[in-house]
Protein backbone atom coordinates (compact mmCIF):
# COMPACT_ATOMS: atom_id res chain seq x y z
CA UNK A 1 0.00 0.00 0.00
CA UNK A 2 1.20 3.51 -0.84
CA UNK A 3 0.65 5.70 2.21
CA UNK A 4 -0.80 8.75 0.51
CA UNK A 5 -4.24 10.29 0.77
CA UNK A 6 -4.10 12.82 -2.07
CA UNK A 7 -5.48 11.42 -5.33
CA UNK A 8 -5.75 12.72 -8.90
CA UNK A 9 -6.95 11.36 -12.22
CA UNK A 10 -6.26 12.61 -15.74
CA UNK A 11 -8.34 11.89 -18.82
CA UNK A 12 -5.68 12.45 -21.44
CA UNK A 13 -5.66 13.50 -25.11
CA UNK A 14 -2.99 13.93 -27.76
CA UNK A 15 -5.24 15.93 -30.10
CA UNK A 16 -4.31 19.37 -31.38
CA UNK A 17 -6.93 20.94 -29.09
CA UNK A 18 -5.85 18.75 -26.17
CA UNK A 19 -6.36 21.52 -23.63
CA UNK A 20 -10.11 21.29 -24.10
CA UNK A 21 -10.18 17.50 -24.03
CA UNK A 22 -7.85 16.75 -21.12
CA UNK A 23 -9.70 16.75 -17.80
CA UNK A 24 -8.24 16.57 -14.31
CA UNK A 25 -10.00 15.33 -11.18
CA UNK A 26 -8.49 15.53 -7.73
CA UNK A 27 -9.48 14.80 -4.17
CA UNK A 28 -8.64 12.67 -1.17
CA UNK A 29 -9.22 9.14 0.03
CA UNK A 30 -12.07 9.07 2.56
CA UNK A 31 -13.36 5.76 3.93
CA UNK A 32 -11.43 4.09 1.12
CA UNK A 33 -13.44 5.99 -1.51
CA UNK A 34 -12.76 9.11 -3.57
CA UNK A 35 -13.91 12.38 -2.07
CA UNK A 36 -13.86 14.58 -5.16
CA UNK A 37 -12.70 18.15 -4.59
CA UNK A 38 -12.10 19.55 -8.09
CA UNK A 39 -12.67 18.60 -11.73
CA UNK A 40 -11.61 20.90 -14.56
CA UNK A 41 -10.20 20.95 -18.11
CA UNK A 42 -6.50 21.46 -18.75
CA UNK A 43 -7.22 24.90 -20.22
CA UNK A 44 -7.62 26.09 -16.62
CA UNK A 45 -4.06 25.18 -15.66
CA UNK A 46 -1.62 28.12 -15.32
CA UNK A 47 0.05 28.89 -18.65
CA UNK A 48 -2.20 26.46 -20.50
CA UNK A 49 -4.57 26.85 -23.42
CA UNK A 50 -6.57 24.85 -25.92
CA UNK A 51 -3.52 24.15 -28.09
CA UNK A 52 -1.59 20.96 -27.35
CA UNK A 53 1.73 22.82 -27.29
CA UNK A 54 0.50 24.87 -24.35
CA UNK A 55 -1.61 22.29 -22.52
CA UNK A 56 0.89 19.45 -22.28
CA UNK A 57 3.76 21.43 -20.64
CA UNK A 58 1.20 22.94 -18.27
CA UNK A 59 0.04 19.44 -17.34
CA UNK A 60 3.64 18.35 -16.70
CA UNK A 61 4.08 21.29 -14.32
CA UNK A 62 0.84 20.44 -12.55
CA UNK A 63 1.79 16.80 -12.12
CA UNK A 64 5.31 17.61 -10.91
CA UNK A 65 3.77 19.65 -8.09
CA UNK A 66 1.40 16.87 -6.98
CA UNK A 67 4.17 15.63 -4.72
CA UNK A 68 1.84 13.92 -2.23
CA UNK A 69 -0.51 12.37 -4.77
CA UNK A 70 -1.09 9.08 -6.52
CA UNK A 71 -2.20 9.98 -10.06
CA UNK A 72 -4.04 7.82 -12.58
CA UNK A 73 -3.31 8.68 -16.23
CA UNK A 74 -5.31 7.05 -19.02
CA UNK A 75 -2.72 6.46 -21.71
CA UNK A 76 -0.38 3.51 -22.27
CA UNK A 77 2.91 3.78 -20.37
CA UNK A 78 4.62 1.22 -22.57
CA UNK A 79 4.60 -1.04 -25.62
CA UNK A 80 4.56 -4.81 -26.14
CA UNK A 81 7.98 -6.24 -25.30
CA UNK A 82 8.77 -7.34 -28.90
CA UNK A 83 8.65 -3.67 -29.93
CA UNK A 84 11.01 -2.42 -27.21
CA UNK A 85 14.71 -2.37 -28.06
CA UNK A 86 15.91 -0.89 -24.79
CA UNK A 87 16.92 -3.04 -21.80
CA UNK A 88 14.79 -1.20 -19.23
CA UNK A 89 11.57 0.81 -19.12
CA UNK A 90 13.49 3.90 -18.03
CA UNK A 91 15.76 3.57 -21.06
CA UNK A 92 12.69 3.13 -23.28
CA UNK A 93 11.20 6.36 -21.93
CA UNK A 94 14.49 8.23 -22.31
CA UNK A 95 14.93 7.11 -25.93
CA UNK A 96 11.31 7.54 -27.00
CA UNK A 97 11.41 11.11 -28.42
CA UNK A 98 14.50 10.31 -30.45
CA UNK A 99 13.03 7.07 -31.73
CA UNK A 100 9.60 8.50 -32.60
CA UNK A 101 9.67 12.11 -33.74
CA UNK A 102 5.98 12.23 -34.65
CA UNK A 103 2.82 10.30 -33.85
CA UNK A 104 2.50 9.05 -37.44
CA UNK A 105 6.12 7.90 -37.46
CA UNK A 106 5.50 6.13 -34.15
CA UNK A 107 2.52 4.18 -35.49
CA UNK A 108 4.32 3.28 -38.70
CA UNK A 109 7.36 2.07 -36.77
CA UNK A 110 5.21 -0.15 -34.55
CA UNK A 111 3.20 -1.58 -37.46
CA UNK A 112 6.40 -2.35 -39.37
CA UNK A 113 8.12 -3.98 -36.39
CA UNK A 114 5.01 -6.07 -35.69
CA UNK A 115 4.69 -7.23 -39.33
CA UNK A 116 1.39 -5.40 -39.75
CA UNK A 117 -0.19 -6.73 -36.57
CA UNK A 118 -1.56 -4.80 -33.61
CA UNK A 119 0.13 -6.48 -30.68
CA UNK A 120 -1.07 -6.05 -27.13
CA UNK A 121 0.87 -6.17 -23.91
CA UNK A 122 0.15 -8.98 -21.47
CA UNK A 123 -1.45 -6.45 -19.14
CA UNK A 124 -3.80 -5.30 -21.94
CA UNK A 125 -5.04 -8.86 -22.32
CA UNK A 126 -5.42 -9.31 -18.57
CA UNK A 127 -7.39 -6.09 -18.06
CA UNK A 128 -9.28 -6.23 -21.37
CA UNK A 129 -8.23 -2.79 -22.58
CA UNK A 130 -10.04 -1.85 -25.79
CA UNK A 131 -7.05 -1.23 -28.08
CA UNK A 132 -3.41 -1.89 -28.80
CA UNK A 133 -1.19 1.03 -27.73
CA UNK A 134 -0.65 1.95 -31.40
CA UNK A 135 -4.18 1.31 -32.63
CA UNK A 136 -5.48 3.96 -35.05
CA UNK A 137 -7.77 5.35 -32.32
CA UNK A 138 -5.10 5.47 -29.64
CA UNK A 139 -1.64 6.00 -31.14
CA UNK A 140 -1.65 9.81 -30.93
CA UNK A 141 -2.61 9.59 -27.27
CA UNK A 142 0.13 7.03 -26.58
CA UNK A 143 2.76 9.06 -28.42
CA UNK A 144 1.90 12.34 -26.71
CA UNK A 145 1.56 10.71 -23.30
CA UNK A 146 4.95 9.02 -23.38
CA UNK A 147 6.83 11.74 -25.27
CA UNK A 148 5.37 14.87 -23.68
CA UNK A 149 4.32 13.71 -20.21
CA UNK A 150 6.28 10.67 -19.04
CA UNK A 151 9.57 11.61 -20.72
CA UNK A 152 10.09 14.93 -18.90
CA UNK A 153 8.72 13.63 -15.59
CA UNK A 154 10.74 10.41 -15.54
CA UNK A 155 14.02 11.55 -17.11
CA UNK A 156 14.17 14.57 -14.78
CA UNK A 157 13.19 12.36 -11.80
CA UNK A 158 10.17 14.53 -11.07
CA UNK A 159 7.82 11.56 -10.62
CA UNK A 160 7.80 7.79 -10.19
CA UNK A 161 5.71 5.32 -12.20
CA UNK A 162 4.47 2.10 -10.60
CA UNK A 163 5.08 -0.80 -10.69
CA UNK A 164 8.31 -0.26 -12.64
CA UNK A 165 9.70 2.29 -10.17
CA UNK A 166 9.45 2.42 -6.37
CA UNK A 167 7.66 5.45 -4.88
CA UNK A 168 9.85 8.19 -3.44
CA UNK A 169 9.08 10.87 -0.89
CA UNK A 170 8.27 14.25 -2.41
CA UNK A 171 7.49 12.86 -5.86
CA UNK A 172 4.07 12.08 -7.37
CA UNK A 173 3.31 8.42 -8.03
CA UNK A 174 1.95 7.76 -11.53
CA UNK A 175 -0.22 4.77 -12.46
CA UNK A 176 -1.54 3.80 -15.90
CA UNK A 177 -5.33 3.76 -15.67
CA UNK A 178 -7.98 2.39 -18.01
CA UNK A 179 -11.46 3.75 -17.18
CA UNK A 180 -13.10 1.48 -19.77
CA UNK A 181 -11.65 -1.61 -18.09
CA UNK A 182 -12.96 -0.54 -14.68
CA UNK A 183 -16.42 0.14 -16.07
CA UNK A 184 -16.48 -3.25 -17.78
CA UNK A 185 -15.35 -5.00 -14.59
CA UNK A 186 -18.06 -3.22 -12.60
CA UNK A 187 -20.74 -3.87 -15.25
CA UNK A 188 -21.15 -0.12 -15.73
CA UNK A 189 -20.39 0.27 -19.42
CA UNK A 190 -23.27 1.87 -21.33
CA UNK A 191 -22.66 4.32 -24.19
CA UNK A 192 -22.10 7.51 -22.20
CA UNK A 193 -20.20 9.84 -24.53
CA UNK A 194 -22.19 12.35 -26.57
CA UNK A 195 -24.88 15.05 -26.42
CA UNK A 196 -27.93 12.78 -26.57
CA UNK A 197 -30.37 12.38 -23.70
CA UNK A 198 -29.50 8.68 -23.62
CA UNK A 199 -25.79 9.45 -23.15
CA UNK A 200 -26.58 11.95 -20.40
CA UNK A 201 -28.71 9.35 -18.67
CA UNK A 202 -25.88 6.84 -18.97
CA UNK A 203 -23.44 9.26 -17.32
CA UNK A 204 -25.87 9.65 -14.44
CA UNK A 205 -26.24 5.89 -14.18
CA UNK A 206 -22.46 5.42 -14.07
CA UNK A 207 -22.10 8.10 -11.39
CA UNK A 208 -24.78 6.48 -9.26
CA UNK A 209 -23.10 3.12 -9.74
CA UNK A 210 -19.71 4.42 -8.62
CA UNK A 211 -21.30 5.88 -5.50
CA UNK A 212 -23.37 2.79 -4.67
CA UNK A 213 -20.24 0.62 -4.96
CA UNK A 214 -18.43 2.93 -2.52
CA UNK A 215 -15.84 3.82 -5.13
CA UNK A 216 -16.55 7.51 -4.61
CA UNK A 217 -18.53 9.63 -2.22
CA UNK A 218 -21.49 11.66 -3.42
CA UNK A 219 -19.99 14.78 -5.03
CA UNK A 220 -21.08 18.33 -4.28
CA UNK A 221 -23.93 19.56 -6.54
CA UNK A 222 -21.64 21.77 -8.62
CA UNK A 223 -19.22 18.90 -9.26
CA UNK A 224 -22.07 16.54 -10.03
CA UNK A 225 -23.28 19.01 -12.63
CA UNK A 226 -19.84 19.13 -14.27
CA UNK A 227 -19.64 15.34 -14.48
CA UNK A 228 -23.09 14.98 -16.02
CA UNK A 229 -22.99 18.00 -18.34
CA UNK A 230 -19.58 17.30 -19.91
CA UNK A 231 -20.81 15.72 -23.14
CA UNK A 232 -17.57 13.99 -24.09
CA UNK A 233 -17.51 12.06 -20.83
CA UNK A 234 -13.98 13.35 -20.22
CA UNK A 235 -14.76 14.76 -16.77
CA UNK A 236 -16.29 11.47 -15.71
CA UNK A 237 -13.32 9.54 -17.12
CA UNK A 238 -10.95 11.73 -15.08
CA UNK A 239 -12.88 10.79 -11.95
CA UNK A 240 -12.68 7.10 -12.86
CA UNK A 241 -8.92 7.48 -13.40
CA UNK A 242 -8.71 8.93 -9.88
CA UNK A 243 -10.68 5.97 -8.50
CA UNK A 244 -8.22 3.66 -10.24
CA UNK A 245 -5.38 5.59 -8.58
CA UNK A 246 -6.91 4.65 -5.21
CA UNK A 247 -6.97 1.00 -6.28
CA UNK A 248 -3.33 1.22 -7.33
CA UNK A 249 -2.52 2.87 -3.99
CA UNK A 250 -4.17 -0.01 -2.12
CA UNK A 251 -2.68 -2.80 -4.24
CA UNK A 252 0.25 -4.42 -2.39
CA UNK A 253 1.64 -5.73 -5.70
CA UNK A 254 1.89 -2.24 -7.20
CA UNK A 255 5.27 -1.50 -5.61
CA UNK A 256 7.26 -3.91 -7.76
CA UNK A 257 6.98 -5.39 -11.25
CA UNK A 258 5.89 -9.02 -11.11
CA UNK A 259 8.56 -10.19 -13.53
CA UNK A 260 10.91 -9.07 -16.29
CA UNK A 261 8.07 -8.79 -18.81
CA UNK A 262 6.09 -6.38 -16.65
CA UNK A 263 9.28 -4.45 -15.92
CA UNK A 264 9.39 -3.60 -19.63
CA UNK A 265 5.69 -3.46 -20.57
CA UNK A 266 4.44 -1.90 -17.29
CA UNK A 267 0.95 -2.54 -15.93
CA UNK A 268 -2.58 -1.25 -16.46
CA UNK A 269 -4.53 -0.61 -13.25
CA UNK A 270 -8.31 -0.76 -13.30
Amino acid sequence: MIGRHRIAGVDFSGARNAGKLIWIASGVVADNALRLETCFPATELPGSGADRELALPALVKFLSRETESVVGLDFPFGLPAPLVREKSWEDFIAAFPGNHASADAFRESCITAANGRELKRRTDVETKTPFSAYNLRLYRQTHAGIRNILHPLITQDLARAIPTQPPANGKPVLAEACPASLLKAENLYPSYKGPSAEAAGARESILKGLISRNLMQRPAPALRGILLENKGGDALDAVIAAIIAIRARNDPTSLRARDSLEAIETRVFC
